[in-house]
Protein backbone atom coordinates (compact mmCIF):
# COMPACT_ATOMS: atom_id res chain seq x y z
CA UNK A 1 0.00 0.00 0.00
CA UNK A 2 2.84 2.34 0.93
CA UNK A 3 4.49 1.56 -2.41
CA UNK A 4 1.31 2.43 -4.28
CA UNK A 5 0.95 5.76 -2.48
CA UNK A 6 4.62 6.57 -3.09
CA UNK A 7 4.28 5.75 -6.78
CA UNK A 8 1.18 7.89 -7.06
CA UNK A 9 3.03 10.74 -5.41
CA UNK A 10 5.90 10.49 -7.85
CA UNK A 11 3.41 10.43 -10.73
CA UNK A 12 1.69 13.58 -9.46
CA UNK A 13 5.05 15.32 -9.08
CA UNK A 14 6.08 14.26 -12.55
CA UNK A 15 2.86 15.56 -14.06
CA UNK A 16 3.18 18.83 -12.13
CA UNK A 17 6.76 19.23 -13.30
CA UNK A 18 5.74 18.58 -16.89
CA UNK A 19 2.92 21.11 -16.68
CA UNK A 20 5.25 23.66 -15.09
CA UNK A 21 7.87 23.08 -17.77
CA UNK A 22 5.33 23.43 -20.53
CA UNK A 23 3.92 26.59 -18.95
CA UNK A 24 7.40 28.05 -18.57
CA UNK A 25 8.25 27.23 -22.16
CA UNK A 26 5.04 28.87 -23.33
CA UNK A 27 5.72 32.00 -21.30
CA UNK A 28 9.30 32.14 -22.56
CA UNK A 29 8.17 31.74 -26.16
CA UNK A 30 5.54 34.42 -25.66
CA UNK A 31 8.05 36.84 -24.16
CA UNK A 32 10.55 36.10 -26.92
CA UNK A 33 7.89 36.59 -29.55
CA UNK A 34 6.75 39.83 -27.93
CA UNK A 35 10.28 41.14 -27.78
CA UNK A 36 10.79 40.23 -31.42
CA UNK A 37 7.62 41.99 -32.47
CA UNK A 38 8.50 45.03 -30.34
CA UNK A 39 11.38 46.02 -32.61
CA UNK A 40 10.59 49.28 -34.41
CA UNK A 41 12.93 49.80 -37.33
CA UNK A 42 13.14 53.19 -39.02
CA UNK A 43 13.98 52.90 -42.71
CA UNK A 44 15.48 56.33 -43.27
CA UNK A 45 16.23 57.76 -46.71
CA UNK A 46 18.11 60.94 -47.59
CA UNK A 47 17.13 63.77 -49.90
CA UNK A 48 18.44 64.74 -53.34
CA UNK A 49 22.22 64.51 -53.38
CA UNK A 50 22.34 62.36 -50.24
CA UNK A 51 22.13 58.61 -50.90
CA UNK A 52 23.32 57.95 -47.30
CA UNK A 53 26.09 55.71 -48.58
CA UNK A 54 29.68 56.30 -47.49
CA UNK A 55 30.97 57.77 -49.68
CA UNK A 56 29.75 60.21 -50.94
CA UNK A 57 28.19 61.07 -47.57
CA UNK A 58 30.43 60.90 -44.54
CA UNK A 59 29.71 58.57 -41.65
CA UNK A 60 29.24 61.58 -39.36
CA UNK A 61 26.66 63.08 -41.71
CA UNK A 62 24.71 59.81 -41.98
CA UNK A 63 24.70 59.43 -38.19
CA UNK A 64 23.58 63.02 -37.67
CA UNK A 65 20.93 62.81 -40.37
CA UNK A 66 19.39 59.55 -39.12
CA UNK A 67 19.39 60.86 -35.56
CA UNK A 68 17.66 64.03 -36.72
CA UNK A 69 14.98 61.98 -38.50
CA UNK A 70 14.26 59.96 -35.37
CA UNK A 71 14.52 62.71 -32.74
CA UNK A 72 12.78 65.51 -34.64
CA UNK A 73 10.08 63.60 -36.47
CA UNK A 74 9.66 59.82 -36.10
CA UNK A 75 9.62 59.46 -32.32
CA UNK A 76 7.45 62.59 -31.79
CA UNK A 77 5.06 61.27 -34.45
CA UNK A 78 4.81 58.00 -32.53
CA UNK A 79 3.30 59.80 -29.50
CA UNK A 80 0.90 61.96 -31.52
CA UNK A 81 -1.94 59.39 -31.78
CA UNK A 82 -1.34 59.15 -35.53
CA UNK A 83 -0.72 55.39 -35.61
CA UNK A 84 3.07 55.52 -35.90
CA UNK A 85 4.86 52.82 -33.83
CA UNK A 86 7.72 53.73 -31.57
CA UNK A 87 10.03 54.53 -30.08
CA UNK A 88 12.58 53.56 -32.72
CA UNK A 89 14.90 50.79 -31.57
CA UNK A 90 16.82 50.32 -34.82
CA UNK A 91 17.56 53.09 -37.31
CA UNK A 92 18.62 51.99 -40.77
CA UNK A 93 20.11 54.29 -43.40
CA UNK A 94 18.54 52.93 -46.60
CA UNK A 95 20.72 53.62 -49.64
CA UNK A 96 18.85 55.22 -52.54
CA UNK A 97 20.33 57.02 -55.59
CA UNK A 98 18.89 60.49 -54.78
CA UNK A 99 20.09 61.77 -58.15
CA UNK A 100 18.62 64.48 -60.36
CA UNK A 101 20.34 65.00 -63.70
CA UNK A 102 21.82 68.49 -64.19
CA UNK A 103 21.18 69.24 -60.51
CA UNK A 104 23.40 66.64 -58.85
CA UNK A 105 25.49 65.97 -61.97
CA UNK A 106 25.23 66.09 -65.76
CA UNK A 107 25.61 62.33 -66.07
CA UNK A 108 23.39 61.44 -63.12
CA UNK A 109 20.05 59.65 -63.35
CA UNK A 110 16.91 61.50 -64.30
CA UNK A 111 14.49 62.16 -61.47
CA UNK A 112 11.93 59.45 -62.28
CA UNK A 113 14.66 56.85 -62.81
CA UNK A 114 16.29 57.73 -59.49
CA UNK A 115 12.96 57.46 -57.70
CA UNK A 116 12.22 54.07 -59.31
CA UNK A 117 15.61 52.66 -58.29
CA UNK A 118 15.15 53.97 -54.75
CA UNK A 119 11.68 52.46 -54.47
CA UNK A 120 13.00 49.06 -55.60
CA UNK A 121 15.55 48.95 -52.78
CA UNK A 122 13.09 50.29 -50.22
CA UNK A 123 10.69 47.51 -51.17
CA UNK A 124 13.45 44.98 -50.66
CA UNK A 125 14.09 46.38 -47.18
CA UNK A 126 10.40 46.25 -46.27
CA UNK A 127 9.80 42.73 -47.56
CA UNK A 128 12.94 41.18 -46.12
CA UNK A 129 14.87 40.56 -49.32
CA UNK A 130 18.32 41.93 -50.16
CA UNK A 131 18.24 45.35 -48.50
CA UNK A 132 21.04 47.76 -49.45
CA UNK A 133 21.71 49.83 -46.33
CA UNK A 134 24.64 51.59 -44.71
CA UNK A 135 26.19 49.15 -42.27
CA UNK A 136 28.88 51.64 -41.24
CA UNK A 137 26.68 53.26 -38.59
CA UNK A 138 26.06 50.09 -36.61
CA UNK A 139 22.49 49.29 -37.65
CA UNK A 140 20.96 45.83 -37.48
CA UNK A 141 19.69 44.40 -40.74
CA UNK A 142 15.95 44.92 -41.27
CA UNK A 143 13.90 41.86 -40.30
CA UNK A 144 10.53 41.07 -41.91
CA UNK A 145 9.04 40.73 -38.40
CA UNK A 146 9.97 44.31 -37.50
CA UNK A 147 7.51 47.16 -37.36
CA UNK A 148 8.78 49.53 -40.05
CA UNK A 149 8.57 53.31 -40.13
CA UNK A 150 9.62 54.65 -43.52
CA UNK A 151 11.08 58.17 -43.40
CA UNK A 152 11.19 60.18 -46.61
CA UNK A 153 12.48 63.71 -47.18
CA UNK A 154 11.91 65.57 -50.46
CA UNK A 155 12.88 63.16 -53.28
CA UNK A 156 12.78 60.22 -50.89
CA UNK A 157 9.24 61.25 -49.87
CA UNK A 158 8.40 60.57 -53.54
CA UNK A 159 10.15 57.19 -53.19
CA UNK A 160 8.02 56.50 -50.10
CA UNK A 161 4.87 57.52 -51.98
CA UNK A 162 5.62 55.00 -54.73
CA UNK A 163 6.27 52.29 -52.13
CA UNK A 164 3.03 53.06 -50.31
CA UNK A 165 1.16 52.66 -53.59
CA UNK A 166 2.98 49.40 -54.35
CA UNK A 167 2.28 47.91 -50.92
CA UNK A 168 -1.40 48.89 -51.11
CA UNK A 169 -1.69 47.18 -54.49
CA UNK A 170 0.19 44.04 -53.40
CA UNK A 171 -1.25 43.30 -49.96
CA UNK A 172 -4.92 43.11 -48.94
CA UNK A 173 -5.82 44.89 -45.72
CA UNK A 174 -4.49 43.04 -42.68
CA UNK A 175 -1.76 41.19 -44.56
CA UNK A 176 1.84 41.87 -45.49
CA UNK A 177 4.54 43.70 -43.55
CA UNK A 178 3.74 46.20 -40.81
CA UNK A 179 4.65 49.57 -42.31
CA UNK A 180 3.91 53.22 -41.59
CA UNK A 181 5.29 56.41 -43.10
CA UNK A 182 6.64 59.76 -41.91
CA UNK A 183 7.07 62.19 -44.80
CA UNK A 184 8.56 65.68 -44.73
CA UNK A 185 8.80 68.22 -47.57
CA UNK A 186 6.65 65.85 -49.64
CA UNK A 187 6.30 66.90 -53.33
CA UNK A 188 3.35 64.47 -53.56
CA UNK A 189 1.40 66.15 -50.74
CA UNK A 190 -2.20 66.01 -52.00
CA UNK A 191 -2.89 69.71 -51.54
CA UNK A 192 0.32 71.67 -51.92
CA UNK A 193 2.77 69.18 -53.37
CA UNK A 194 4.11 70.37 -56.70
CA UNK A 195 3.85 66.88 -58.24
CA UNK A 196 0.11 66.92 -57.57
CA UNK A 197 -0.33 70.57 -58.57
CA UNK A 198 1.00 69.63 -62.02
CA UNK A 199 -0.18 66.02 -62.15
CA UNK A 200 0.38 64.42 -65.53
CA UNK A 201 2.90 67.01 -66.71
CA UNK A 202 6.18 65.49 -67.93
CA UNK A 203 9.47 67.36 -68.38
CA UNK A 204 11.59 65.16 -70.70
CA UNK A 205 14.97 66.83 -70.23
CA UNK A 206 14.78 66.34 -66.44
CA UNK A 207 12.77 63.14 -66.48
CA UNK A 208 10.24 64.54 -64.01
CA UNK A 209 6.63 63.36 -64.05
CA UNK A 210 3.80 64.98 -62.12
CA UNK A 211 3.07 61.72 -60.34
CA UNK A 212 0.06 62.84 -58.33
CA UNK A 213 -0.87 62.63 -54.69
CA UNK A 214 0.35 60.28 -52.00
CA UNK A 215 -2.61 57.92 -51.41
CA UNK A 216 -4.67 58.25 -48.24
CA UNK A 217 -6.98 55.24 -48.61
CA UNK A 218 -4.58 52.45 -47.53
CA UNK A 219 -3.87 50.42 -44.39
CA UNK A 220 -0.58 52.27 -43.87
CA UNK A 221 -0.75 55.07 -41.31
CA UNK A 222 1.12 58.18 -42.40
CA UNK A 223 2.26 61.51 -40.96
CA UNK A 224 3.00 64.28 -43.47
CA UNK A 225 4.80 67.46 -42.35
CA UNK A 226 5.44 70.54 -44.48
CA UNK A 227 7.03 73.87 -43.74
CA UNK A 228 4.75 76.72 -44.76
CA UNK A 229 5.81 78.15 -48.16
CA UNK A 230 8.23 75.34 -48.98
CA UNK A 231 7.64 75.45 -52.72
CA UNK A 232 8.00 71.69 -53.13
CA UNK A 233 5.31 70.76 -50.63
CA UNK A 234 3.33 74.01 -50.17
CA UNK A 235 3.03 75.40 -53.70
CA UNK A 236 0.26 77.95 -54.47
CA UNK A 237 -3.16 76.77 -55.58
CA UNK A 238 -3.18 79.33 -58.40
CA UNK A 239 0.19 79.61 -60.17
CA UNK A 240 -0.98 82.86 -61.80
CA UNK A 241 -0.34 84.61 -58.49
CA UNK A 242 3.19 85.75 -59.26
CA UNK A 243 3.86 87.02 -55.72
CA UNK A 244 2.94 83.62 -54.27
CA UNK A 245 5.09 81.86 -56.90
CA UNK A 246 8.14 83.98 -56.10
CA UNK A 247 7.60 83.41 -52.40
CA UNK A 248 7.40 79.64 -52.95
CA UNK A 249 10.61 79.74 -54.99
CA UNK A 250 12.33 81.62 -52.17
CA UNK A 251 10.86 79.03 -49.79
CA UNK A 252 12.74 76.34 -51.70
CA UNK A 253 15.89 78.37 -51.31
CA UNK A 254 15.53 79.22 -47.62
CA UNK A 255 13.22 76.60 -46.09
CA UNK A 256 13.34 73.34 -48.02
CA UNK A 257 16.80 72.43 -46.81
CA UNK A 258 16.19 73.46 -43.21
CA UNK A 259 13.94 70.72 -41.83
CA UNK A 260 16.82 69.60 -39.61
CA UNK A 261 16.51 72.81 -37.56
CA UNK A 262 12.80 72.30 -36.79
CA UNK A 263 10.59 69.34 -35.95
CA UNK A 264 7.22 68.04 -34.83
CA UNK A 265 7.41 70.22 -31.75
CA UNK A 266 7.13 73.27 -34.04
CA UNK A 267 4.19 71.91 -36.02
CA UNK A 268 0.45 72.56 -35.94
CA UNK A 269 -1.94 69.81 -36.98
CA UNK A 270 -3.95 70.67 -40.09
CA UNK A 271 -6.23 67.71 -40.63
CA UNK A 272 -6.62 63.98 -40.41
CA UNK A 273 -7.68 62.58 -43.78
CA UNK A 274 -8.04 58.86 -44.36
CA UNK A 275 -4.86 57.15 -43.23
CA UNK A 276 -2.83 60.37 -43.01
CA UNK A 277 -2.38 63.10 -40.40
CA UNK A 278 -1.11 66.39 -41.80
CA UNK A 279 1.00 68.98 -40.00
CA UNK A 280 2.27 72.44 -40.94
CA UNK A 281 5.34 74.16 -39.52
CA UNK A 282 4.46 77.89 -39.67
CA UNK A 283 6.90 80.32 -41.21
CA UNK A 284 7.23 83.55 -39.22
CA UNK A 285 8.90 85.62 -41.92
CA UNK A 286 7.86 85.27 -45.55
CA UNK A 287 10.72 83.78 -47.59
CA UNK A 288 10.27 86.70 -49.99
CA UNK A 289 11.21 89.05 -47.14
CA UNK A 290 14.08 87.07 -45.64
CA UNK A 291 16.68 89.00 -47.70
CA UNK A 292 15.17 92.20 -46.24
CA UNK A 293 15.32 90.77 -42.73
CA UNK A 294 19.01 90.04 -43.18
CA UNK A 295 19.88 93.71 -43.67
CA UNK A 296 21.82 94.75 -40.55
CA UNK A 297 20.02 96.67 -37.79
CA UNK A 298 16.88 97.81 -39.62
CA UNK A 299 16.20 94.70 -41.69
CA UNK A 300 14.27 92.61 -39.13
CA UNK A 301 11.97 95.49 -38.20
CA UNK A 302 11.36 96.44 -41.84
CA UNK A 303 10.58 92.85 -42.82
CA UNK A 304 8.15 92.49 -39.92
CA UNK A 305 6.45 95.72 -40.97
CA UNK A 306 6.06 94.62 -44.59
CA UNK A 307 5.04 91.04 -43.78
CA UNK A 308 1.27 91.51 -43.12
CA UNK A 309 0.50 93.24 -46.43
CA UNK A 310 2.80 90.97 -48.40
CA UNK A 311 1.40 87.85 -46.71
CA UNK A 312 -2.15 88.81 -47.67
CA UNK A 313 -1.02 89.01 -51.31
CA UNK A 314 0.80 85.68 -51.04
CA UNK A 315 -2.09 83.90 -49.35
CA UNK A 316 -4.40 85.16 -52.11
CA UNK A 317 -2.75 82.43 -54.19
CA UNK A 318 -3.74 79.64 -51.74
CA UNK A 319 -7.06 78.08 -50.84
CA UNK A 320 -6.46 77.20 -47.20
CA UNK A 321 -10.02 75.95 -46.66
CA UNK A 322 -9.27 72.75 -48.61
CA UNK A 323 -7.83 69.86 -46.61
CA UNK A 324 -4.16 69.07 -47.26
CA UNK A 325 -5.39 65.51 -47.86
CA UNK A 326 -7.63 66.49 -50.78
CA UNK A 327 -5.81 66.03 -54.11
CA UNK A 328 -5.81 69.51 -55.62
CA UNK A 329 -4.27 70.29 -58.99
CA UNK A 330 -3.30 73.82 -60.00
CA UNK A 331 -6.42 75.95 -60.32
CA UNK A 332 -5.81 78.85 -62.66
CA UNK A 333 -9.28 80.23 -62.06
CA UNK A 334 -9.02 80.38 -58.27
CA UNK A 335 -9.16 83.91 -56.89
CA UNK A 336 -10.19 85.10 -53.44
CA UNK A 337 -13.24 87.27 -52.85
CA UNK A 338 -12.11 90.77 -53.94
CA UNK A 339 -14.03 92.50 -51.13
CA UNK A 340 -12.42 90.26 -48.51
CA UNK A 341 -9.02 90.76 -50.13
CA UNK A 342 -9.39 94.54 -50.05
CA UNK A 343 -10.55 94.47 -46.43
CA UNK A 344 -7.64 92.28 -45.38
CA UNK A 345 -5.16 94.56 -47.14
CA UNK A 346 -6.62 97.58 -45.36
CA UNK A 347 -6.30 95.89 -41.96
CA UNK A 348 -2.81 94.62 -42.80
CA UNK A 349 -1.39 98.16 -43.11
CA UNK A 350 -1.86 99.19 -39.43
CA UNK A 351 -0.99 95.63 -38.41
CA UNK A 352 2.38 96.02 -40.09
CA UNK A 353 2.93 99.34 -38.36
CA UNK A 354 2.17 97.74 -35.01
CA UNK A 355 4.56 94.90 -35.82
CA UNK A 356 7.41 97.29 -36.42
CA UNK A 357 6.68 99.39 -33.34
CA UNK A 358 6.31 96.26 -31.23
CA UNK A 359 9.71 95.01 -32.33
CA UNK A 360 11.26 98.25 -31.04
CA UNK A 361 9.11 99.22 -28.03
CA UNK A 362 7.12 96.10 -27.14
CA UNK A 363 3.80 97.94 -27.63
CA UNK A 364 1.14 97.97 -30.35
CA UNK A 365 -0.17 101.57 -30.39
CA UNK A 366 -2.83 100.95 -33.08
CA UNK A 367 -4.34 98.09 -31.10
CA UNK A 368 -4.03 95.39 -33.77
CA UNK A 369 -3.27 91.74 -33.12
CA UNK A 370 -0.41 89.90 -34.73
CA UNK A 371 -2.10 87.58 -37.28
CA UNK A 372 -1.79 83.82 -37.44
CA UNK A 373 0.27 81.85 -39.96
CA UNK A 374 -2.13 82.59 -42.82
CA UNK A 375 -2.06 86.32 -42.23
CA UNK A 376 -4.77 88.93 -41.73
CA UNK A 377 -8.19 87.40 -42.37
CA UNK A 378 -6.75 83.93 -42.81
CA UNK A 379 -8.47 80.83 -41.39
CA UNK A 380 -7.20 78.66 -38.56
CA UNK A 381 -4.46 76.24 -39.56
CA UNK A 382 -6.38 73.33 -38.06
CA UNK A 383 -9.50 72.40 -39.99
CA UNK A 384 -12.47 71.83 -37.72
CA UNK A 385 -14.33 69.60 -38.11
CA UNK A 386 -11.76 67.33 -39.66
CA UNK A 387 -12.64 66.14 -43.13
CA UNK A 388 -11.60 62.48 -42.89
CA UNK A 389 -13.52 61.65 -46.04
CA UNK A 390 -11.53 58.56 -46.91
CA UNK A 391 -12.73 55.09 -45.88
CA UNK A 392 -9.48 53.85 -44.37
CA UNK A 393 -9.57 53.16 -40.66
CA UNK A 394 -7.58 55.76 -38.81
CA UNK A 395 -6.53 56.42 -35.21
CA UNK A 396 -7.83 59.38 -33.21
CA UNK A 397 -6.64 62.75 -34.40
CA UNK A 398 -4.31 64.71 -32.19
CA UNK A 399 -5.00 68.31 -31.36
CA UNK A 400 -3.54 71.36 -32.88
CA UNK A 401 -0.94 73.28 -31.03
CA UNK A 402 -2.84 76.52 -31.04
CA UNK A 403 -1.04 79.76 -31.66
CA UNK A 404 -1.52 82.83 -29.56
CA UNK A 405 0.13 86.22 -29.27
CA UNK A 406 2.92 86.65 -26.75
CA UNK A 407 3.39 89.80 -24.73
CA UNK A 408 5.29 91.41 -27.55
CA UNK A 409 2.75 90.30 -30.09
CA UNK A 410 4.89 87.56 -31.63
CA UNK A 411 3.05 84.51 -32.89
CA UNK A 412 4.30 81.46 -31.02
CA UNK A 413 2.92 77.99 -30.38
CA UNK A 414 1.47 77.66 -26.92
CA UNK A 415 2.74 74.12 -26.51
CA UNK A 416 4.61 71.34 -28.24
CA UNK A 417 3.15 67.89 -28.77
CA UNK A 418 2.20 65.47 -27.00
CA UNK A 419 -1.17 66.48 -28.41
CA UNK A 420 -4.55 65.92 -26.90
CA UNK A 421 -7.70 64.66 -28.60
CA UNK A 422 -9.34 66.77 -31.30
CA UNK A 423 -13.11 66.70 -31.59
CA UNK A 424 -13.73 65.51 -35.17
CA UNK A 425 -17.33 66.73 -35.18
CA UNK A 426 -17.60 70.20 -33.82
CA UNK A 427 -15.44 73.20 -33.14
CA UNK A 428 -14.47 73.56 -29.54
CA UNK A 429 -11.65 73.97 -27.08
CA UNK A 430 -8.63 71.80 -27.69
CA UNK A 431 -6.25 70.65 -25.01
CA UNK A 432 -2.52 70.31 -25.44
CA UNK A 433 0.22 69.04 -23.19
CA UNK A 434 3.91 69.55 -23.61
CA UNK A 435 6.23 66.74 -24.50
CA UNK A 436 9.98 66.98 -24.06
CA UNK A 437 11.83 67.03 -27.38
CA UNK A 438 15.60 66.83 -27.36
CA UNK A 439 17.40 69.66 -29.04
CA UNK A 440 17.59 69.06 -32.80
CA UNK A 441 20.90 67.59 -33.84
CA UNK A 442 22.95 70.05 -35.83
CA UNK A 443 24.00 68.87 -39.23
CA UNK A 444 27.49 70.16 -39.72
CA UNK A 445 27.69 69.58 -43.46
CA UNK A 446 25.94 72.31 -45.44
CA UNK A 447 24.41 71.11 -48.68
CA UNK A 448 23.25 73.19 -51.59
CA UNK A 449 19.48 73.17 -52.14
CA UNK A 450 18.62 71.17 -55.17
CA UNK A 451 15.70 71.65 -57.60
CA UNK A 452 15.04 75.20 -58.74
CA UNK A 453 18.37 76.21 -57.22
CA UNK A 454 19.46 78.16 -60.25
CA UNK A 455 16.17 80.04 -60.51
CA UNK A 456 16.14 81.01 -56.87
CA UNK A 457 19.79 82.01 -56.96
CA UNK A 458 19.19 84.17 -59.98
CA UNK A 459 16.37 85.98 -58.17
CA UNK A 460 18.54 86.74 -55.12
CA UNK A 461 22.04 86.96 -56.55
CA UNK A 462 22.37 90.74 -56.20
CA UNK A 463 21.39 90.49 -52.53
CA UNK A 464 24.04 87.95 -51.45
CA UNK A 465 22.14 87.11 -48.23
CA UNK A 466 24.05 86.06 -45.15
CA UNK A 467 22.86 83.36 -42.82
CA UNK A 468 20.33 84.71 -40.36
CA UNK A 469 20.34 83.97 -36.66
CA UNK A 470 17.38 82.65 -34.74
CA UNK A 471 15.35 84.93 -32.57
CA UNK A 472 11.93 86.42 -31.84
CA UNK A 473 12.72 89.97 -32.65
CA UNK A 474 10.78 90.14 -35.86
CA UNK A 475 13.60 88.89 -38.05
CA UNK A 476 13.89 85.82 -40.15
CA UNK A 477 14.14 83.65 -37.08
CA UNK A 478 14.69 79.98 -37.72
CA UNK A 479 12.78 80.33 -40.97
CA UNK A 480 15.67 82.02 -42.67
CA UNK A 481 18.02 79.14 -43.11
CA UNK A 482 21.05 79.84 -45.21
CA UNK A 483 20.72 79.47 -48.93
CA UNK A 484 23.66 77.09 -48.77
CA UNK A 485 22.06 74.53 -46.47
CA UNK A 486 19.68 71.75 -47.29
CA UNK A 487 19.13 68.14 -48.20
Amino acid sequence: MRYVIRSAGFAVLAIAAAVLLAFTSTITATITSTLTLAVTTALIMGGTGHPLSTPPDTIDFVKQYTTMAVVNYIDPASVSSAGIPGPVTNKVAVITPEQFRFDTGFKDMKFDDSVAAGQKNLHNCVTGTACDYNGDIGSAAPDPNDSFVVFGYSQSAVVATMEKRALAAQYPAGTGPEVSFVLIANPNRPNGGILERFKGVYIPVLGVTGSGATPTDTQYQTVDISRQYDGWSDFPTNPLNVVADLNAGMGILYLHGGYGSVGMGDAIIQDQYGDTTYYLIPTRTLPLLIPVAQVPVVGPVLADTLDPVTRVLVEAGYNRTVSPGTPTKAQFTYFPNPVALGTNLAVAVPTGVDNGVSDVTGTRPLGTQRPGPYGVGGPDVTLSPTTNEQPAASPPVSAAVSASPTTDGAQQPTAKPKLGALNPISRGPRSSAAVTRPAPPKLTKPVAPRPLRDLASALTKPLKPAKATAGDGGGASSDSGSASSGY
